[in-house]
């Protein structure tokens, strides 16, 4: 039932502006899998205690990268940020931490009872966004914080906002502390310069990042790369071996070592043409009245941010759901929805013809838009009663939109009246909250 309906959706015209970055284009590289899921059998290594030719993979990767250490993850990113942070601070240690960070970070301070000291993004209020983490904040936590193990940052967000990880890799350093980035949705930040620079090269200890989001690699492979001596290389593969599958997937496996191969040899090109296809893009929408595309300093442009918030100024409120929808019937999938915006994931395997699909859909519905001055209100009543309900009282979950997975509560706070407004208004939005029971 799954993969007939897998297979229709496959072979149908819907458009995926959202993960995985292989987007179902035949040119990506490799084959249906059956004939080569297999085990750990002679001749093909054991990811866990990589000798053979798991090894010559990940040490051509480590080259590829100019890394000290490259693994290859088949439990997504989440696996090496939890394998990482584990490596980094033993049970009842603080570790430094942006309050954005995906749940991952979250589960893996409950499971090694870390001690969180929480730093804020600021607010881009011509978005409604996260900005980044800006290095007075990391330098000010580290003078406050002498104990800590570690610093985690996600760069990028989730909408594509970067921090300045050069200068916040050298005030950790100068202190001794390692810096743990989740780069998951950057994997595509070394193969061209019209994207912002990776951490691996800023000098973080430990980058994470996901292939199989914006790479032509299967879903759930991902990379953990290791430099320097801050983070010890013993512990990060003990923690590796617990936290991965003991069953680690061929297939994903190849699929890691194939997109990597691939793009050695088609990268300069592919990368080329996809900046040249951003560029267009963002050429089409630049005169859209209703609809704001922006392009902020330090963003990654692949993440394409369709905000309603100039409209919602005059005519509104129409929210990121609305506008979600109204893509769906152009037959186009988006990655997600927020409260007045919608992502719009891209990719190096993004065709000109889907690129132009979306530029046309977006100048309809800018026009249609132009018509319209009501708004479209949207309940859940059932998870506004709820959060209402429980104002005061300490979660057990947390609680948060996904996608992305950060915490508006996390497990153990309390739900204050100005985070139960948050999740009330995404609630009212037509937003999905997760962590509120059934």
């Amino acid at each position: 039932m799954l993969y007939e309906k897998l297979k229709e959706y496959g072979e149908s015209d819907w458009y995926p502006f959202h993960m995985p970055g292989h987007k179902r284009n035949p040119a990506a590289p490799g084959e249906l899998p059956y004939a080569i899921d297999i085990t750990e059998i002679t001749e093909f290594d054991d990811l866990h205690h990589a000798e053979g030719i798991l090894r010559d993979c990940m040490d051509w990767a480590a080259k590829q990268y100019g890394t000290d250490a490259t693994y290859f993850l088949v439990n997504g990113s989440t696996c090496g940020i939890q394998a990482a942070l584990s490596a980094a601070a033993e049970p009842g240690e603080t570790v430094i931490m942006a309050r954005n960070c995906h749940k991952s970070v979250y589960n893996t301070v409950f499971l090694r009872q870390l001690k969180p000291v929480y730093l804020y993004p600021k607010e881009l209020p011509d978005l409604g966004i996260n900005g980044g983490i800006e290095p007075e904040q990391i330098a000010k936590a580290l003078e406050e914080t002498p104990q800590a193990k570690a610093v985690i940052l996600v760069s990028p967000t989730y909408d594509g906002i970067v921090s300045d990880i050069g200068r916040i890799a050298q005030l950790c350093h100068r202190r001794g502390v390692p810096l743990i980035v989740d780069e998951a949705h950057g994997a595509h930040f070394s193969y061209h310069k019209f994207f912002p620079e990776s951490a691996v090269r800023q000098g973080a200890d430990a980058v994470i990042q996901s292939l199989h989001k914006t790479l032509p690699a299967l879903t759930q492979t991902a990379l953990l790369h290791c430099q320097g001596d801050l983070l010890p290389r013993s512990g990060v593969e003990k923690f590796l071996r617990i936290y991965q599958s003991s069953s680690p997937s061929y297939v994903l496996m190849s699929s890691i070592d194939s997109c990597l191969r691939y793009l050695a040899e088609e990268g300069p090109a592919l990368f080329t043409q996809f900046a040249k296809r951003l560029q267009w893009f963002y050429g089409q929408t630049a005169e859209l009245r209703n609809l704001y595309i922006p392009r902020l300093a330090g963003q990654d442009p692949s993440r394409i941010l369709i905000s309603l918030r100039k409209y919602n100024k005059t005519a509104g409120p129409r929210y990121g759901s609305w506008l979600k929808e109204k893509l769906r019937e152009y037959r186009l999938e988006p990655e997600m929805a927020g409260y007045d915006y919608v992502t719009a994931l891209t990719s190096c395997m993004d065709t000109e013809a889907g690129f132009r699909r979306l530029a046309a859909a977006l100048r309809e519905i800018d026009a249609e838009l132009g018509q319209q001055k009501t708004g479209d209100a949207q309940t859940s009543d059932r998870q506004t009663e709820w959060i209402a309900g429980h104002i005061g009282q300490t979660v057990e979950d947390a609680i948060y939109v996904y996608p992305p997975g950060s915490p508006i509560v996390a497990a153990g706070e309390e739900l204050t009246a100005e985070r139960a407004a948050v999740l009330i208004r995404y609630a009212e939005s037509g937003l999905e909250i997760r962590g509120i029971p059934e």
